[in-house]
């Protein structure tokens, strides 16, 4: 499965939403895509339909390395938009008439200044990085929880007990011989430190991040993101969380994810067989790369009966051969060239 392409347009879509298309170029966005397609000059197309049947979406280009939005719209009931070419074609306020042709810009999304935008920016997107939770951190004031856990000292050392307690007791769920955890300050820098039980029934050893596992760091990072003050997302998205897990945690974490989204929508990427086990049939979406295009969509029939039949779970099947795709042909999902 290739996730990298999927990974990067919804990195895109989030950061353009929350800031300005132009903040993306440090990631490289619109050429990392472009070298990874057939096509060259190609557009980015990200297409969205909401539950009420409105429709948002988008199309980005670059000139000499800078992204800018070639093409926008808005679809709903009320609050209907276009922008084309940094020129606002029809404004919300225009109740379906072509409003006056107003200049916009090329490098921001409308969409920002629009109501319907929180439906976009309550969206959080994981993909934890131990070493950057392992040293001190710098104080943040941003509220959430960035990405990749780099403000998570700041998170913690301004939470309330009781969802201190939460993520705790969602943490020991894991990591049950930890007790709790502190964040210290050191000069103008946040350590975090954990208390370990002490396996003679002695006081909790305390010990920095520095001397904690790959896996413990996750964890906790994981848990915040689900469980913490700021954890009320509609959508919360985690890159492959198995990825440092001890194997016999795994199923204790997929447990602590399935209580989460009761209360949201979760998007998991994974190349676990055991998580992928877990998962309800008809919610597992195969992501494919095929002659330089990525797929997303519902797994093949033949394999879907396959798992109906209990004759194979969908980890067995991705350690045999791999999850296969549907035909768009026949579903009509999936991400189609150029999207």
């Amino acid at each position: 499965m290739r996730q990298a392409k999927v990974r990067l347009l919804m990195r895109y879509a989030l950061f353009a939403m929350r800031y300005r298309t132009g903040s993306l170029t440090d990631r490289q966005g619109v050429e990392t895509v472009r070298r990874w397609s057939r096509a060259k000059p190609f557009d980015i197309k990200i297409s969205v339909t909401l539950s009420n049947d409105s429709e948002y979406g988008f199309v980005i280009s670059s000139y000499q390395g800078e992204p800018y939005v070639k093409q926008e719209w808005y679809n709903a009931a009320q609050g209907s938009f276009q922008v084309r070419d940094g020129v606002l074609e029809r404004s919300p306020h225009d109740d379906g008439r072509t409003g006056d042709r107003t200049p916009y810009g090329r490098t921001d999304l409308y969409m920002r200044t629009h109501p319907a935008s929180m439906r976009f920016r309550n969206i959080g997107c994981y993909n934890i990085y131990p070493n950057t939770l392992r040293i001190p951190q710098s104080p943040s004031t941003v509220r959430r929880l960035r990405d990749d856990g780099s403000n998570l000292a700041s998170i913690l050392q301004k939470m309330p007990k009781l969802h201190y307690q939460a993520i705790l007791a969602a943490f020991q769920q894991v990591v049950p011989d930890i007790n709790g955890f502190r964040v210290d300050r050191l000069g103008g820098w946040l350590s975090l430190r954990f208390y370990h039980a002490d396996p003679g029934g002695g006081p909790d050893v305390l010990r920095d991040a520095v001397a904690e596992s790959d896996g413990t760091l996750r964890v906790l990072a994981l848990t915040t993101a689900l469980f913490g003050p700021r954890s009320r997302l509609d959508v919360v998205a985690i890159e492959e969380p198995e990825l440092a897990i001890y194997p016999g945690a795994l199923a204790k974490l997929w447990d602590l994810i399935e209580v989460a989204s009761e209360r949201r929508d979760i998007i998991v990427t994974t190349h676990s067989p055991d998580l992928v086990s877990r998962v309800p049939v008809d919610a597992l979406r195969v992501v494919r790369m095929e002659n330089g295009v990525t797929r997303i969509g519902p797994l093949a029939q033949h394999q879907l009966v396959t798992l109906q039949e209990e004759l194979f779970s969908a980890g067995d099947l991705l350690r045999i051969r791999g999850l296969e795709l549907d035909e768009p042909s026949e579903r009509g999902d999936g991400v189609r060239p150029n999207e």
